[in-house]
């Protein structure tokens, strides 16, 4: 398959005996208190001493250095090295904005230095500082505007320092980091696209009351927003795994999904409102305001520097196996893999491919046997001929039956679109019913009314998502029991043929992957010996039934059956059938001697 096409000054407060050190001050004194710091064990920020003499500090209230150290320790939820990582860069700003300099802010700002690498730099080093010259030159040209809106949007409570310029960049800071939440990372995500679509400065004064506000709300253009977070998204992954080789504006399904449910303006462009595009973000994409701060943390420390557990960045899946590639994209950063890391972080990081129709053959048996074979979580994404796509998660293992299994307490699962448009469906709150999977071949046991594979039951016998046993004339619909409505396919389709269909083992380390293999494979030993012993059973039986001659006693015994009841009478000829006692049958049914010569 090809790849997929559719492929974002420090201004000092002096007081009485009080004194604020530079940026560069702090930088020089890093090395004493991060050593000290480490060594308290127990996260108090204690015994911040001059390690390398007194000379240094001569100048200086040590005490009162160390109190506003701690003060912005305790109100900005930064490590102390990221402090003063930043500081330093907080007094470069105001120069650079007096300078009207607007390209490479961040290449400016956090050029000197970055975080987690040696004093003398390095090839690596310079490596990253030209790609990040590179990613805010080419592609990603909106960062004076990022942290300009930042700061716009900075609102201090509770430091005393509400008019500090260096207050204010630190939480500017904090904030495109992603740790005064996701909401204002979102807001200042919307503010920056509303800046770009040219919307009047009043219209975007959030300080303007209801009562005096006179125009419209502000809104932005669909494109802009998603095609900023996209290359942030871009950006983000140039500065870690090297340059993009196919790059776009935006991914059409982003814009179709987020198109739904704007406006026109006067101008005809589809536009939506800041609640809209918070709304859409928590149903659709929850994980897309980390593409800001994932670029946000890798530009400011650098592409070592480790990632708070509560504030992760935005992983993109990637196939472990090294002798396997994905039919359905190429690159991490291609419309599909991009789409999967905003969707949900449980479909992010390291993937085993279990089958690919691809390579491993169009067959729904050898599909079956890659689903049974594995027991832990898996995503299941198909390709229609038509071009859409879109895939299942789940964390309960498939097994072969004739009835639906999962449950609403124990199954974390959700059916999710990639195209024609990004899609987000999870289960009910309030379903309990066990319509969650279904996995049943004919050619193992006995068929039933369902077979096949199938997915969101509306009932025993109507699945949402069914897989046939011959990969044609599946079918996709927008309703079942257990997850949330909306169609799978473009206009208005429900009924498709297979183009393309994987299986990933997710979110498992390799002593994971190796354990639910195991599982899997002695399940299914089991169940082969299971069927060898009912084949030989049955032959031992077909055996005893052919030699005492009941096997073809019972093979025509149904004539006799219908013989002996009452209201049906078999034709004295064989060739007319049966007919009821209580009525013969018509002269008409009955074949008489040149009918059947003619019929011979």
């Amino acid at each position: 398959m090809p790849p997929d096409d559719d492929n974002e000054d420090e201004e000092e407060e002096e007081e009485e005996e009080k004194v604020v050190l530079t940026g560069e001050e702090y930088r020089e004194m890093s090395s004493p208190i991060v050593t000290e710091m480490e060594e308290d064990h127990n996260g108090k920020k204690q015994g911040l001493t001059d390690r390398k003499g007194s000379e240094i500090l001569e100048d200086f209230d040590t005490s009162s250095i160390n109190d506003e150290v701690e003060r912005m320790l305790d109100f900005f939820p930064l490590h102390l090295e990221e402090l003063l990582h930043v500081l330093e860069a907080s007094g470069k700003y105001s120069e650079r904005v007096d300078s009207e300099e607007s390209s490479g802010l961040f290449s400016f700002l956090f050029e000197s230095s970055v975080l987690s690498v040696a004093s003398e730099p390095s090839a690596d080093t310079v490596d990253f500082c030209e790609k990040r010259r590179y990613v805010e030159k080419e592609f990603l040209t909106e960062t004076p505007l990022i942290l300009a809106v930042a700061l716009e949007s900075v609102f201090l409570f509770g430091s005393g320092h509400d008019d500090s310029s260096t207050y204010r960049f630190l939480e500017a800071i904090a904030t495109l980091l992603g740790r005064r939440g996701s909401r204002s990372v979102l807001t200042i995500l919307f503010r920056i696209a509303v800046s770009a679509s040219g919307t009047p400065p009043e219209e975007n004064d959030e300080n303007v009351t209801p009562s005096t506000h006179t125009g419209s709300p502000p809104t932005a253009k669909v494109e802009e927003l998603i095609g900023l977070t996209y290359r942030l998204v871009l950006a983000w992954s140039y500065l870690l795994h090297g340059r993009p080789t196919l790059t776009r504006q935006h991914p059409r399904a982003w814009v179709k999904s987020l198109a739904e449910r704007s406006t026109e303006n006067c101008s005809g462009e589809t536009v939506v409102s800041l609640s809209v595009w918070m709304d859409w973000v928590q149903s659709v994409a929850p994980q897309i305001d980390r593409s800001l701060t994932t670029f946000c943390h890798v530009a400011i420390f650098g592409a070592q520097h480790p990632f708070r557990v509560n504030n992760p960045p935005l992983t993109p899946p990637w196939v472990l196996n090294q002798d396997t590639k994905s039919a359905l994209w190429t690159f991490p950063y291609q419309s599909v893999p991009s789409s999967l890391t905003v969707l949900s972080p449980a479909l992010g990081g390291p993937w085993i491919q279990l089958y690919s129709s691809d390579s491993d053959g169009f067959s729904f048996r050898a599909m079956q046997e890659a689903l049974l074979s594995y027991c832990g979580t898996t995503v299941l994404l198909i390709q229609t001929t038509a071009g859409d796509s879109f895939g299942y998660y789940s964390n309960c293992p498939w097994k072969e039956s004739r009835r639906w299994y999962g449950d609403h307490e124990a199954t974390e699962s959700f059916l999710f679109g990639l195209k024609p448009a990004l899609q987000y469906f999870a289960p009910a709150s309030t379903s309990r019913k066990p319509y969650y999977m279904f996995l049943h071949n004919p050619a193992y046991a006995h068929s039933t009314d369902l077979n096949g594979l199938a997915i969101g039951g509306i009932n025993d016998k109507t699945p949402r998502v069914h897989i046939t046993t011959t990969f044609e004339r599946c079918k996709a619909g927008s309703i079942d029991a257990v997850y949330a409505s909306g169609p799978l396919l473009s206009d208005g389709e429900i009924f498709f043929d297979i183009d393309v269909v994987e299986l990933y083992a997710v979110n498992c380390t390799a002593d994971e992957f190796e354990a639910g293999l195991s599982k899997g494979l002695a399940n299914a030993a089991i169940r082969e010996g299971t069927r060898l012993k009912a084949a030989v059973v049955d032959r031992k039986q077909f055996l005893e039934d052919f030699q005492t001659g009941q096997f073809m006693n019972q093979a025509f015994v149904h004539r006799d059956q219908i013989r002996g009841r009452h209201s049906f009478v078999a034709h004295e000829d064989a060739s007319n059938g049966y007919f009821i006692d209580s009525k013969s049958p018509s002269k008409r049914h009955i074949l008489d001697d040149d009918d059947k010569e003619r019929r011979n």
